[in-house]
């Protein structure tokens, strides 16, 4: 509730992306096409980056140089910074994996 006593109004959309669920949700009124158009455009630009199942991917690219030196966007450079610190900060459990056995993060064991 809002200090008016009205629950807030708000509109949302719904879709599959990398296998997984996305949602959009923004005060009623919003202009939903425009925000989804921008998601839509960086998610792009995100598989293009990091798509292990692309050919043109960079990640693909970075993989086939077999470790002589490979340019790559700002982009790659910050998901592959996210993913180091998620990385660290999990003390290298990969989450997928270990709940796929079993575990859950907090686990007594790898993670």
């Amino acid at each position: 509730m809002t200090l008016l006593g009205m629950a807030p109004a708000w509109a949302a959309q719904q879709w599959r992306v990398f296998g997984t669920g996305a949602r959009l949700v923004a005060p009623a009124g919003t202009d939903l096409s425009t925000a989804r158009q921008r998601i839509d455009l960086e998610l792009a630009a995100i598989d293009l980056a990091a798509s292990r199942v692309r050919a043109d991917s960079e990640i693909t690219k970075l993989n086939q140089a077999a470790g002589a030196t490979v340019t790559v966007s700002a982009l790659f450079a910050d998901l592959i910074t996210v993913a180091l610190g998620g990385w660290c900060f999990s003390r290298g459990c990969d989450p997928v994996r270990w709940s796929a056995a079993g575990g859950s993060v907090g686990d007594s064991g790898t993670c």
